[in-house]
């Protein structure tokens, strides 16, 4: 297929968030046999002002997504945000080129209803939405003319390259990334920990006044620690979790997370470190700290989880997706009721390898790219979720 992506891809900070979602999902699709075209919205509606300013180059960076659609003649149109992408031009690309699919990745937390009313405006010409949030929040995106489904956050076994699961030396005990501004419940937190773990080298970074680190910087900041930190703004989201989670497990750190809604679904006990609260969060990093090998076995099996993939041969799929994206709403009829959290709760990924359920941070380096058939409902979610695209020759 041939695939207009755009996203954001930060071409202004250089390579200082390399590692972000947009680019895994590019080089996924790329490294499966697609052409991938980049279009950074945000960067070209700032070169399009000429105050380089992304508001006032809003406007003309709509029309250049349409010269862009005109010039690709893309198969599919994948949108990751774009929150200044208008329905307006979203209806002219599809009224000119007939049979082309738009779909819509988001992978921030949607309990913040006033950043979404951007995606609700474009529901209408919308074929798919996938977000890092699943349940009653998902849910309110779902129409009858739309699929949508959970996304786990990917990683890219070219970006997530470290192996600290299977490391003995380090530095930092445990680390933690992320911003504390306006989160007092966080920083609290976090202060807590480095009180209670005088014992430990605990690293923060971006919180309790200490600055943030960005690219290759970062990730050698992740090779000199043994243990991670996931904790994203909220944890009773139902299966939401920040990005962290994918770039502490894809590489080899022992990663500690909050109990969240539906978390145990992508993640068993003896793959991440659960916790409750900074009491208990204290005592099992103490527990991990003392015994390295328990550490380094719970830290594989999460990589593990987190990277898993198919030897299998990937299959050809047709570049004609205009016939085959089937809208009917996935669970019915199988023993859900409407409207149900489990109706909510199934997982897709768009970058799934045939015959296996889809896995948290699923490896787009090696997995298949999107194949337009209707998901089809792999295993029981209350076991592992388990929703894949169905990849077959159209």
């Amino acid at each position: 297929m041939k695939i207009l992506h755009a996203a954001n891809f930060s071409l202004a900070k250089y390579a200082m968030v390399y590692y972000a979602t947009d680019r895994k999902l590019s080089n996924g699709l790329i490294r499966n046999g697609h052409f991938v075209y980049d279009f950074s919205y945000r960067d070209v509606a700032r070169t399009e002002s000429p105050l380089h300013s992304k508001r006032f180059g809003t406007g003309r960076m709509n029309r250049r997504l349409i010269e862009t659609a005109a010039n690709l003649q893309p198969d599919l149109l994948l949108l990751g945000h774009t929150e200044i992408i208008t329905p307006a031009t979203l209806a002219r690309i599809k009224r000119d080129h007939r049979g082309i699919r738009i779909a819509l990745w988001y992978v921030d937390p949607l309990y913040n209803t006033g950043n979404l009313q951007h995606i609700l405006n474009r529901l209408e010409n919308l074929d798919a939405v996938f977000c890092t949030t699943d349940g009653d929040l998902l849910e309110q995106f779902r129409s009858t003319r739309n699929t949508v489904a959970y996304m786990p956050n990917p990683v890219d076994s070219s970006i997530e390259t470290l192996r600290n699961d299977i490391k003995e030396d380090f530095d930092i005990d445990l680390l933690f990334c992320g911003r504390d501004k306006g989160e007092a419940e966080r920083a609290q937190t976090l202060r807590r920990l480095q009180q209670g773990l005088r014992e430990l080298r605990v690293t923060v970074c971006g919180a309790l006044n200490q600055p943030l680190v960005f690219g290759a910087e970062y990730l050698a900041l992740l090779d000199r620690s043994r243990m991670g930190l996931n904790l994203s703004r909220r944890n009773d989201v139902y299966r939401y979790s920040s990005d962290r989670i994918a770039q502490l497990t894809g590489n080899g750190l022992l990663t500690f997370t909050p109990e969240t809604p539906g978390m145990r679904d992508l993640y068993r006990e003896n793959e991440v470190v659960y916790f409750s609260g900074i009491d208990e969060l204290i005592d099992k990093a103490r527990h991990y700290h003392r015994h390295d090998d328990e550490r380094r076995r719970t830290a594989a099996a999460g990589r593990a989880r987190t990277s898993a993939s198919t030897p299998r041969a990937w299959r050809n799929i047709s570049s004609k997706p205009a016939s085959a994206w089937h809208t009917q709403s996935l669970m019915n009829g199988r023993g859900n009721a409407p409207g149900s959290r489990r109706q909510a709760s199934h997982t897709a990924h768009p970058f799934q390898f045939p015959g296996r359920p889809c896995h948290p941070g699923a490896d787009v380096s090696r997995v298949a790219a999107i194949s337009l058939q209707r998901p089809h409902y792999f295993s029981d979610l209350r076991r592992r979720p388990g929703i894949v695209w169905r990849h077959r020759l159209l």
